[in-house]
């Protein structure tokens, strides 16, 4: 990993971004916010994944906006300082991909941003793939990283019959709404073994985290990652132990309400300029699983990083590399539909 050109955001106070709350449909979001040095150029939503903060991108923040452009970075609904309904006595359905999408459209709206750049890493490139999919109009660019654009499920598969059947590689995902799970990380110490644990690059000691149960004791405690420091180590670690992994976990727990939402929902293919950034050594998320992708996305641009799940920190440096090209190219090229 090469970061030495790149000065990622400090986690508590960065003069390049400003920490905010807006309430959103009923729940309140912490969002980071940054505003370019010249004229803007566009406005990017950066959304991510599980296990993961607004935080996951701290190198990207300054790149996207030396390129000109407004940055929104919330934590997502269950996630470090925004809120973590409990379920129940909320509906499981607040943690369905439907309702992320829904609002994040509207923190767009509150904002005033007509039209959005998104961009997303593991269940966010989910959500920006629903957000496409249910406001098509509000979106002129969207990129993913390691999350191929998922189609509308058309079909439900529990998890067990799935891992079985089609997707072993998402073994994990039963562990994940085992409720054994969230207990065992309400014991002292757990979170911070487990962001740990599951935090690992290309070559890296890696736990057993591909099991259907006992996870947290089978990620073990290895020793940090070459790209977590202890101070974000520690970051990360305060903001989950906030409001535990009730919330977080929740996400994985909505195939059937996934399902439900979107089986009728029209899909003709993805007519925006995309990018994806696959991961070499991505376990859970193969870079073939976005071969079917090439069929419905006319304007794709593919790319390829060295790394594993986490290449926004393993190696954010290929990850610019292939964003600033596109950038140039696409978003601010010629045919640029910003």
């Amino acid at each position: 990993m090469a970061t030495s050109n790149i000065k990622a955001i400090h986690p508590y106070d960065d003069p390049r971004v400003t920490h905010k709350f807006q309430v959103v449909n009923g729940k309140n979001y912490h969002y980071v916010h940054g505003m370019p040095a010249g004229s803007v150029k566009g406005t990017i939503l950066c959304i991510h994944g599980f296990p993961d903060l607004w935080y996951g991108y701290r190198f990207m923040i300054p790149f996207l906006l030396e390129k000109g452009f407004r940055v929104i970075v919330p934590d997502m609904i269950g996630f470090g300082q925004t809120d973590a309904p409990r379920v129940p006595p909320a509906d499981i359905s607040v943690y369905s991909v439907k309702n992320h999408a829904a609002d994040m459209v509207e923190l767009l709206k509150i904002l005033n941003v007509p039209k959005v750049i998104l961009f997303g890493h593991d269940w966010g490139g989910v959500v920006t793939a629903r957000i496409y999919l249910y406001n098509s109009e509000i979106v002129s660019h969207i990129a993913n990283i390691c999350t191929p654009f998922l189609p509308p499920v058309r079909e439900y598969i529990p998890i067990r019959e799935l891992v079985a059947t089609k997707m072993p590689n998402f073994k994990y995902q039963i562990a994940f709404q085992d409720p054994q799970t969230e207990k065992d990380l309400e014991a002292p110490g757990k979170v911070r073994q487990f962001l740990n644990g599951l935090h690992r690059g290309h070559g890296e000691e890696m736990g057993g985290w591909m099991v259907d149960r006992d996870i947290v004791e089978s990620v073990g405690n290895p020793k940090r990652s070459k790209f977590m420091s202890e101070e974000d180590l520690d970051y990360f670690t305060k903001e989950f132990e906030r409001n535990g992994f009730h919330g977080p976990l929740n996400w994985y727990k909505n195939g059937k309400v996934n399902y439900e939402d979107e089986k009728d929902l029209p899909f003709e293919g993805v007519e925006v300029p995309y990018l994806f950034i696959g991961a070499k050594y991505e376990l859970a998320l193969p870079p073939a699983l976005a071969e079917p992708q090439k069929t419905f996305i006319p304007h794709l641009t593919s790319r390829l990083v060295d790394t594993g799940h986490w290449a926004l920190m393993e190696d954010p440096e290929a990850v610019i590399g292939h964003m600033s090209e596109w950038f140039d190219v696409v978003v601010l090229g010629a045919e640029s539909k910003i």
